[in-house]
């Protein structure tokens, strides 16, 4: 063939094949390891997980943000410090969708404030967050890194 002849030509030699099929042999186990690893999805805007006091948290900013008010709750700058918050959004008795909060907490004067921890304000969070304040009211402060 010609593109045999072209490989011979810059010094490539056509390698032979055996006919009996190299089987390598894995465990069931390593099997589903391996099934598992390659199902893993990178998220979409590039956010890490990440473990901090035993809290998964969907991203290094979100669990860095929670050390943060942390400390502020042992200050006593805030109280009552809640996770992942859920509000069902609800227009006329129908369940829209429901908008989880990052974090839910009192400041000194009692307010109740409602965080996200944003890395990017997607259309389906700009929706949420208004329905939330046409709804409950609640105006959703949004932390950035800096």
């Amino acid at each position: 063939m010609k593109t045999e002849e072209n490989l011979k030509s810059i010094g490539y030699n056509k390698v032979k094949t055996s006919k009996t099929p190299c089987v390598n042999s894995i465990s069931k186990d390593e099997y589903h390891a391996l099934i598992q690893s390659s199902k893993k999805k990178k998220n979409k805007y590039g956010a890490k997980r990440k473990k901090v006091d035993g809290i998964t948290f969907h991203s290094t900013w979100e669990a860095d943000r929670y050390s943060e008010l942390k400390i502020m709750e042992k200050a006593g700058l805030i109280s009552q410090l809640n996770l992942q918050v859920k509000y069902p959004l609800k227009v006329n008795g129908a369940l829209v969708s429901n908008y989880i909060a990052d974090f839910v907490y009192y400041d000194r004067e009692s307010n109740e404030i409602t965080e996200d921890a944003k890395g990017v304000k997607t259309p389906e969070y700009r929706l949420k967050k208004k329905l939330l304040l046409a709804i409950y009211g609640i105006e959703i402060y949004e932390s950035y890194r800096r």
